[in-house]
């Protein structure tokens, strides 16, 4: 498929359908976490809720790989739109789930379908856009991400309060069949293309792969919730061994051996999510309970930081050309590293909240450039045959990293609190961004790896 075969009008149609889709889970995504409690009281447990997290991310993994390897045969149109139809009807199914069993098979189903732009997004992006137009997509996919978080938490509150937990789910159905409505009617379709034997096996094998790494992953981040004790650590081996035969599966040798710069740009992705969603998803707790400012106050940094990623992106959108990726991913791992930095100073030494908000803040700017630099280089040096597998590979090292990152800083937490320390909450958050500085370190040291591949390749 080309760019010349859409116009304009098509193009815009197409940038707004998957805006649409990622603000729909963009907003599910924020909605769920604020509805637990509600949730919670309904069918009277808290052991569970947790599963209604990592049971997405593990579901959104499997939903990747499976979705990638439809779109390869059936193409991208008949794939977007069963992804996008597995996340209606799981929102559905959760709807109208009579227990909290239902309720969570219910979220697996959402949350394949949710891995629908990881698998087939960045394809649609490469085929349809051209080398100028792709950073201003994932600039517009950064808005989609911030907007929801402008509101979607208070909305949530008070749909579940006034209308049911049910109603901060069933909100996005309407957006969503929109979506889908504009992908049908501009997306172009692809012949069916008959598999080898030997593609079939491939696709097996990275279909079992995933299922490793999605169970695997589900419960370990489950266990990272709770208390660490010698049963969770002994529960937590064998599924970490499960989760990393499943990903060494996954990893695209071949891609890796044609384009050679898509192996640091997997482990990129994967590093930097982990040093700042680990920090991220619990710095509310921490400014909420232990240095006591209102749940909204303390949920505001995620805000703050939500905002200044966006800016981080725009910055990128305007750096259009291929030889600045290695530049831009270099300045934006320094100043998160700088944001980092000043967080962990603010808390050591219990400095100005106020500090602490505006260096995560500082972090988020870096961090918005770093990741669509990210998500723009790997499509610029992946040769057209590899995509699929090459961005499935990004996908899959996002959703990971994510996971991993919120699992050891919440493990840090669950350490400190067994050693009883002052500031429970705090302790472990501190160690999370020591993790994060070294790993901004790295990726600064590390980016002249990503400038000479990108040298050699415009050579």
């Amino acid at each position: 498929m080309s760019s010349q075969l859409y116009s304009k009008r098509d193009k815009s149609l197409l940038r707004v359908s998957l805006i649409a889709v990622v603000s729909t889970i963009a907003f599910e995504n924020l909605a769920t976490t604020a509805d637990l409690a509600a949730i919670g009281k309904h069918f009277h447990t808290t052991t569970l809720l947790p599963l209604i997290l990592s049971l997405y991310l593990g579901g959104e993994v499997l939903g990747i790989v499976a979705l990638g390897e439809a779109s390869r045969r059936f193409g991208q149109k008949r794939a977007a739109l069963s992804g996008i139809l597995l996340f209606q009807i799981g929102i559905v199914l959760v709807a109208i789930s009579p227990s909290i069993t239902m309720l969570l098979l219910a979220r697996i189903v959402q949350s394949i379908g949710g891995g629908t732009f990881g698998s087939i997004g960045y394809v649609i992006i490469k085929d349809v856009f051209d080398e100028k137009e792709r950073p201003k997509i994932f600039f517009g996919f950064s808005l989609a991400w911030v907007l929801p978080s402008l509101f979607a938490p208070a909305l949530s509150g008070l749909l579940a309060q006034s209308l049911g937990w049910q109603a901060p789910f069933l909100i996005v159905l309407p957006i969503s069949i929109i979506s889908t409505i504009l992908t049908a009617n501009t997306l172009k379709s692809q012949p069916y293309v008959t598999p080898t034997r030997l593609e079939i096996q491939s696709s097996t094998k990275r279909i079992l792969a995933a299922l490793l790494l999605s169970v695997g992953l589900s419960l370990a981040l489950r266990l990272s919730n709770g208390n660490v004790t010698a049963i969770s650590y002994a529960l937590a081996v064998p599924l970490l061994i499960l989760a990393g035969v499943g990903g060494y599966g996954l990893i695209p040798f071949e891609a890796i051996r044609v384009a050679r710069q898509l192996k640091w740009l997997i482990i990129f992705r994967f590093v930097t999510d982990i040093a700042f969603f680990g920090v991220d998803g619990l710095l509310p707790l921490l400014l909420f309970q232990d240095r006591h400012l209102s749940l909204a106050a303390a949920g505001a940094t995620l805000t703050t930081a939500a905002i200044s990623w966006s800016i981080g992106s725009w910055v990128n959108s305007k750096f259009t050309r291929k030889s600045r990726r290695s530049l831009i991913l270099w300045v934006g791992s320094l100043v998160a590293l700088v944001g980092v930095i000043g967080t962990a100073a603010s808390i050591l030494f219990n400095l100005s909240t106020l500090l602490v908000v505006s260096s995560w803040t500082i972090t988020g700017l870096g961090m918005g450039g770093v990741y669509a630099t990210i998500s723009v280089a790997t499509l610029d040096f992946v040769p057209d045959e590899e995509t699929e597998v090459a961005t499935s590979a990004i996908a899959l090292a996002d959703t990971t990293g994510i996971a991993v990152g919120t699992g050891v800083v919440g493990t840090f937490v669950s350490v400190a609190s067994t050693m009883h320390a002052a500031h429970v909450v705090s302790a472990g958050v501190l160690i999370g961004t020591f993790m994060s500085a070294a790993i901004f370190i790295l990726t600064i040291a590390t980016s002249g790896k990503i400038r000479a591949h990108i040298k050699s390749a415009i050579a």
